[in-house]
Formats: C-alpha cells, sequence, structure tokens
C-alpha cells in the first residue's frame, strides 16, 4: 500500500486513526525538516 498522508509534527505521534500504512509521521521521515523541505518530499513521492 502507498502511503497517501503525511502527519504534521505538531500532531500525536501515536494516534489510533493514522495507525496504517496509509499515514506516515514527518517523525518518521525527518522531524527537522522545514515545511518546504515536507512539501518537496511529498511532491516526489506522489
Amino acid at each position: 500500500m502507498k502511503v497517501e498522508f503525511i502527519v504534521d509534527a505538531n500532531l500525536p505521534y501515536y494516534f489510533s486513526l493514522w495507525n496504517s500504512e496509509k499515514f506516515i509521521h514527518v517523525k518518521d521521515l525527518n522531524d527537522e525538516w522545514t515545511d518546504e523541505q515536507i512539501w518537496s518530499y511529498a511532491r516526489k513521492t506522489d
């Protein structure tokens, strides 16, 4: 299954709503990324 949503760093890491393969938390990518870097990653990975 493909990741469809990136969960913002300001939202809780552990939350049952995004406990699936559709979601990835910014913390799992790089919690020091700027918004621009996150947006760039989202565009590159569709």
